[in-house]
């Protein structure tokens, strides 16, 4: 299952159509961004479903500076009510990717202001009022790719229970490496041994270096063939860096190609 992650992919269709045109392939897989204390985007979800693909919905915890902690203290409660009420409207399972790459210290939900037992007690918390809401989901657990002296992916792992699918965020010049395969392959090695039969997505990676970008789309492309990988999303944002596919058609078109050899 190959597609893009996107800023705005679940409120409009543009950048969906933009990834398909430039790949020559239609997306199945569609990750957008939400704030918990923003809009539900519901329609965008039906929309991408009506299209025939999985949408994920990366649910960001933006509020004050230890969101963890405020979630934990019931603070952002009915918040987590409404969203499950919204949800609840949609016929279809939504996967829900809360507090995405907790084990890096980017982001204020993430290792530089919480822990990893707080993070999965705000993680167990969500799932519970989401779906006492009437929302039915499936819970993605998404850290980044291992970090050298960031600890095990298993230290933040919420548990068995409340996770249904995983999301790897692995980016190449984030991590210095152009192999794919370098990247998420230690990760993947021990969500085997943590984690055996819980589908994994390879939830957001690119690279932004156009000359190197082929090399890297060849290995993700063999790292997505790989048992238990269940989708690859490509991040199809210029952020800090050009990422996206769009602006590239050489890598647009290995990309769409190698995509196009797996689905015959």
């Amino acid at each position: 299952m190959f597609g893009l992650a996107g800023a705005s992919t679940l409120w409009s269709p543009v950048e969906v159509d933009r990834f398909a045109a430039a790949t020559g392939q239609t997306p199945l897989l569609v990750v957008g961004y939400a704030s918990l204390t923003g809009p539900v985007p519901v329609d965008g979800v039906r929309r991408a479903l009506d299209r025939g693909a999985l949408p994920v919905i990366t649910l960001e915890p933006w509020f004050g500076d230890d969101p963890i902690a405020a979630i934990n203290r019931g603070e952002l409660d009915d918040d987590l009510r409404r969203w499950g009420a919204e949800l609840a409207r949609i016929d279809d399972p939504v996967p829900v990717r809360f507090g995405h790459e907790m084990n890096g210290f980017w982001y204020p939900w993430g290792s530089s202001t919480t822990d990893p037992a707080s993070f999965s007690d705000a993680f167990r918390r969500v799932r519970t009022l989401l779906t006492r809401s009437g929302a039915e989901i499936e819970m993605m657990w998404s850290p980044n790719v291992v970090i050298p002296g960031q600890g095990r992916l298993a230290d933040w792992y919420p548990g068995d229970d409340v996770v249904d699918q995983i999301g790897l965020s692995g980016y190449a010049e984030l991590s210095g490496l152009t192999d794919a395969t370098a990247v998420f392959g230690p990760s993947l090695d021990e969500l085997a041994g943590l984690a055996p039969g819980t589908p994994v997505f390879l939830a957001e990676t690119a690279s932004a270096t156009p000359d190197r970008r082929g090399e890297w789309i060849d290995s993700l492309l063999r790292v997505a063939d790989r048992p238990g990988v269940a989708g690859v999303a490509w991040f199809d944002v210029d952020k800090d860096r050009t990422w996206s596919l769009s602006g590239d058609a050489a890598a647009a078109t290995r990309f769409g190609d190698g995509v196009r050899a797996r689905s015959c």
